[in-house]
């Protein structure tokens, strides 16, 4: 009937937009049913920054992280998602 839904059957872990960011980046993920998730930021050195935890329907999500969130000037960040059965790491870049 020429509908199209997009059914979310996996876990996914974008790129953060902007990439590389200066004051403020969004993370989007995906997941294929109602659960709690986090997203963890770590330094270079493995140090977590921030972790953000909730509970998400299924589906697409975006996540907003600021700057001031941060704590650090510059540089190469690791962001985490964890579940229940799944994780994925990224990279982004913090700029001035």
């Amino acid at each position: 009937f020429g509908v199209t839904s997009e059914v979310i059957e996996d876990f996914q872990l974008y790129q953060n937009t902007p990439n590389p960011f200066t004051n403020s980046t969004e993370i989007g993920f995906s997941i294929p049913k109602k659960q709690e998730v986090s997203i963890s930021i770590y330094d270079v050195t493995g140090r977590m920054i921030v972790t953000k935890r909730g509970v998400y329907e299924k589906g697409m999500h975006k996540l907003e992280i600021d700057r001031s969130e941060l704590g650090v000037s510059s540089g190469l960040l690791y962001y985490q998602l964890d579940s229940e059965n799944f994780t994925s790491t990224r990279k982004m870049i913090l700029v001035n």
